[in-house]
C-alpha cells in the first residue's frame, strides 16, 4: 500500500525535466535601459511586467524590450 502512495523515482526525474525546459522556455534577454550601467543578463523569474536589474537594482520594463527587439528582428 506504501508503495502506490509514492511516486517512483523516473516519475520525479520525468518531472524536473520538464519543469527545466519549461524554465528555458520562460527565460529573456534583458539590458538595463539606465545610461551608466547597460547591463545584459537572461531573465528567468515569473513577472510579466517588470523585472529589477541585478548589477545597479533599476526597474525595467520586460514587455517594452520585447516590443523593441522584435521590431528589431523583423528589420534585418
Amino acid at each position: 500500500m506504501r508503495g502506490e502512495l509514492l511516486p517512483s523515482f523516473n516519475c520525479l526525474k520525468m518531472e524536473s525535466n520538464k519543469i527545466k525546459k519549461e524554465d528555458k522556455k520562460k527565460m529573456i534577454r534583458l539590458t538595463c535601459q539606465r545610461s551608466s550601467c547597460k547591463y545584459e543578463w537572461n531573465y528567468k523569474g515569473k513577472s510579466k511586467f517588470y523585472a529589477t536589474c541585478p548589477r545597479c537594482r533599476s526597474t525595467v520594463n520586460i514587455e517594452k524590450q520585447k516590443i523593441t527587439k522584435s521590431s528589431l528582428s523583423k528589420e534585418s
